[in-house]
């Protein structure tokens, strides 16, 4: 089977490392299987980067990225896909789209390519059926017409509201393209149902969970970990990882973490915990110095600060289906997290963890607290996320849904 992958990037965040898992795995199956990114990262010969570096369609790149900017009409102009599939007139079995918001795409494209083969559609976001912004929150006008918008400094920004267009462009494209659509939770999933942009589409939305490689995320010598990161060894380890560490505040809540942690200070479990947080660095109140750690450099790989720690906290305001909970479940740890998007499809509460309300100071410190207490409840919830993520959330379960979809007749 000859599949091609179309993603934001090959080496990046989640839903960039999904797709390179995929495309991965149908290799190593025996596949036929290449990857158009917007940004090369690895050094995959398989995987083809459409953005320019240097001259003048580096410049000319830069100029478009520009007038989107300005005009607010998202996904285009950009050239580059449309291009190299001019001068790679292959026959392909599958194309398979990720993320295209990422300033490399133009959609305009999708109805040729539903011409030529079945078309894939993953969601990992909302960013497909709304006017511009990944995450929807608490608007509702993507079921409408996304007119006003509420709020065009949302990522992806505009300077402009285009909004209404971008919203329209995409019914009349993938109604014309008519495309088989992927989300990896049910959360998403009855988004897409109510979408604007999928109204006119027969179509049956699927859900196919993230997977992880649970090779690599198991459960390991904590002491040993703990001893090569130069964590502490007697006490109980509260670990933090995202992207720009208590920095990343767009769609993960650390403040919430902040918080929580300043309450459970004042607690009687204060000095029976240490906060780790895996992602980057921010200046912090000294009333966080004795209990709160905070780490940039990982070369020492994400597995192994899973390993070493015995809760995972995940304090967000937007997700969908998000892999850090997955990695460290399958690593042995209870999670804590919020109910927002498809984290309760992943945190099972009650049993693999915690999940409360968006920005509950008290209910996350709470649970957090019932954790650090009682070191059998967090034991025994740290073997259950194993075996949901075995159960659920394996990259060969993954890669198997998306094989038997890809097989399947129209």
């Amino acid at each position: 089977m000859k599949l091609l992958h179309i993603s934001e990037a090959d080496h990046s965040g989640g839903a960039e490392r999904i797709a390179y898992d995929l495309h991965r795995s149908f290799v190593a199956a025996g596949h036929d299987s290449r990857m158009l990114v917007g940004y090369k990262r690895g050094d995959d010969p398989a995987v083809t980067g459409l953005v320019p570096e240097k001259g003048a369609g580096r410049f000319f790149y830069r100029c478009i990225r520009w007038l989107e900017r300005c005009s607010g009409q998202q996904a285009r102009h950009y050239w580059m896909a449309g291009a190299w599939q001019r001068q790679n007139p292959e026959v392909w079995d599958v194309f398979h789209l990720h993320n295209l918001h990422g300033k490399y795409f133009n959609l305009g494209l999708l109805p040729i390519m539903g011409g030529r083969a079945k078309v894939v559609l993953t969601l990992h976001d909302c960013w497909l059926f709304t006017g511009h912004c990944a995450y929807v929150f608490d608007c509702n006008r993507w079921m409408a017409d996304c007119h006003p918008c509420c709020d065009i400094k949302r990522y992806p920004e505009m300077e402009r509201d285009a909004a209404h267009y971008n919203l329209d462009r995409k019914r009349r494209l993938l109604t014309k393209t008519a495309p088989v659509v992927v989300t990896p939770s049910r959360w998403l999933c009855d988004l897409v149902k109510k979408s604007r942009v999928f109204s006119d589409i027969d179509f049956d939305c699927r859900v196919i969970y993230n997977g992880i490689d649970t090779r690599r995320f198991c459960p390991g010598g904590k002491l040993a970990a703990r001893s090569r990161l130069g964590l502490p060894v007697d006490k109980y380890l509260i670990l933090y990882v995202v992207n720009g560490g208590l920095n990343s505040s767009a769609y993960k809540d650390p403040a919430l973490l902040l918080s929580a942690v300043e309450h459970l200070a004042a607690r009687p479990i204060a000095g029976k915990f240490h906060v780790v947080v895996v992602g980057g660095k921010k200046t912090l109140p000294s009333v966080f110095d004795d209990c709160v750690s905070q780490i940039e450099d990982t070369r020492e790989g994400l597995e192994t600060f899973y390993q070493a720690a015995d809760l995972l906290v995940y304090p967000t305001k937007a997700d969908n289906c998000p892999l850090v909970p997955m990695e460290a479940m399958s690593c042995g740890l209870p999670v804590v997290s919020t109910r927002v998007g498809g984290v309760p499809e992943v945190v099972e509460h009650g049993v693999t963890g915690y999940v409360t309300g968006e920005g509950d100071v008290a209910a996350f410190s709470e649970a957090v607290e019932r954790l650090i207490s009682c070191e059998s409840l967090s034991r025994a919830m740290g073997r259950a996320s194993i075996e949901r993520v075995r159960r659920y959330f394996t990259l060969e379960k993954m890669a198997a849904s998306y094989f038997d979809l890809y097989s399947e007749r129209p």
